[in-house]
């Protein structure tokens, strides 16, 4: 995990990072015994983890809300700006043929 982390680009969303956090600790459960500090530490881990995750991560999916936005709302103007282009390229063109055309 931390090898992940380092290189700041395995964890694209927060579901990923939740995963290993929660496959990590189902591991130390499931291969050392109840009496081990590690199955104890994953416990507490795991525990406090589920506290914690939505207090740290409601700041985070407010940031991806607001990204999304932004990007839908870049979409809208990419596409109204499409639409402009065309009606000019259309109106260009019938102003062409009205040229061509031979005055009465």
């Amino acid at each position: 995990m931390s090898d992940r982390l380092d290189t700041g680009t395995y964890y694209i969303t927060k579901e990923m990072f939740l995963a290993d956090i929660k496959r990590m600790c189902d591991n130390c459960r499931k291969y050392n015994g109840e009496d081990t500090e590690y199955y104890k530490c994953a416990v507490a881990l795991d525990n406090e983890f589920l506290k914690r995750q939505s207090k740290y991560f409601q700041k985070a999916q407010a940031v991806t809300q607001a990204q999304a936005q932004a990007q839908a709302q870049a979409q809208a103007l990419a596409q109204a700006q499409a639409q402009a282009a065309q009606m000019q390229a259309h109106v260009h063109a019938q102003s062409q043929v009205q040229m061509m055309m031979p005055q009465s």
